[in-house]
């Protein structure tokens, strides 16, 4: 199927000098569709600068950005401590707090929440079998 559309000429002359020689704007825009076929065209999606992609990756501490998949890991060990074999998620705002501490003592969050979970464990099995 033929799809015709139009696009003002600075929008067409911006895009155009991005692209490969010999792609047209037309075949670009045809690639782009193919590769997200998949996606539900009700999905939202989120479209980021180039700038902010780059804060993103600076704070996800992790290398480029490779896909959604890999934004999603990274987001995910940063908002949460896993120590032994336990998995905290703390909210935002215990995150801020345990960092503050963290500062506050001179070690790095992580030492610091295995410190907090130790002193809970201790009081967990006091309180659940009794003794001092």
């Amino acid at each position: 199927m033929k799809v015709t559309i139009t696009v003002p000429d600075e929008v067409h002359e911006k895009y155009s000098s991005y692209l490969r020689p010999g792609d047209t704007l037309e075949s670009h825009l045809a690639k782009v569709l193919l590769a997200n076929q998949d996606r539900d065209p009700k999905d939202r999606t989120i479209v980021i600068t180039s700038e902010t992609r780059s804060q993103l990756e600076a704070i996800l501490h992790g290398g480029h950005l490779r896909d959604e998949a890999d934004l999603l890991a990274k987001v995910s060990r940063l908002s949460s401590i896993e120590i032994g074999h336990v998995r905290l998620n703390p909210s935002p705002a215990q995150m801020e707090e345990l960092k503050r501490r963290a500062e506050k003592n001179g070690r790095d969050p992580q030492r610091e929440a295995e410190g907090v979970f130790a002193k809970m464990s201790v009081m967990f099995f006091k309180t659940m079998y009794g003794g001092s």
